[in-house]
C-alpha cells in the first residue's frame, strides 16, 4: 500500500513538474536561481572588502612597528630579513622545472 502511495506520488510530481507545470516550474526556479547568484555576489563582496579591510589594517600596524615589506613579501620586522622563500628552480606546486 505504502509503494503504491509513493508511486502514485512521484507519478503526479513527475507528469506536472515536466509536463502541464513547465511554466511555472520555469519561473519557480529563475526566482530561486536569481536570489541564490545575488546572495553568493553579496557574500563575495563582503568577503573582499573584510579581507581589504584587514590587509590594511595588518600593513598600517606594521608601519607603525617599524616593519617593512616590498611587492610579494610579509611584512617583517625590520633587520630580521623578509619571509619569502629563495629563488627556486623548480615550481613547488608541481615539481617541473621553469621555463
Amino acid at each position: 500500500m505504502l509503494i503504491t502511495v509513493l508511486a502514485t506520488v512521484g507519478a503526479i510530481l513527475a507528469i506536472g513538474v515536466g509536463g502541464g507545470m513547465i511554466r511555472p516550474m520555469q519561473s519557480r526556479w529563475e526566482r530561486i536561481l536569481n536570489a541564490a547568484e545575488q546572495e553568493t555576489q553579496h557574500q563575495l563582496g563582503a568577503y573582499q572588502r573584510g579581507r581589504h579591510d584587514a590587509m590594511r589594517t595588518t600593513a598600517a600596524a606594521g608601519e607603525q612597528r617599524g616593519e617593512h615589506a616590498g611587492p610579494g613579501e610579509q611584512a617583517t620586522p625590520a633587520g630580521y630579513g623578509t619571509t619569502t622563500a629563495p629563488p627556486s628552480s623548480e615550481r613547488p606546486d608541481s615539481g617541473t622545472p621553469l621555463a
